[in-house]
């Protein structure tokens, strides 16, 4: 028997084949459907460019006006103006 298939605890498999008779589905099938399609999927990398991210970042940023501009200080008003 298959060293992998001997390390995966019965109450395991039971689960594994309830849940894909519940879908319809053999086990195999289910199992496959649960990996990702190509290797690509499996790495915490970029996909592309980083020019997109940027792009719409500069696009959000120019729909916005600057409520208030800062000019390096703020007073104890500024800070504290919504407080008691």
């Amino acid at each position: 028997m298959n060293q992998t298939l001997e390390e995966i605890r019965p109450e395991t498999i039971a689960l594994i084949e309830s849940q894909a008779k519940s879908l319809g589905m053999s086990v195999d099938k289910y199992l496959r459907g649960l990996l990702p399609a190509n290797q690509l999927e499996l790495g915490l990398g970029s996909d592309g460019a980083d020019d997109d991210f940027e792009n719409d970042m500069a696009a959000f940023a120019e729909a916005f006006d600057p409520v208030t501009s800062y000019n390096g200080t703020y007073s104890r008003e500024d800070i504290y103006f919504d407080h008691d």
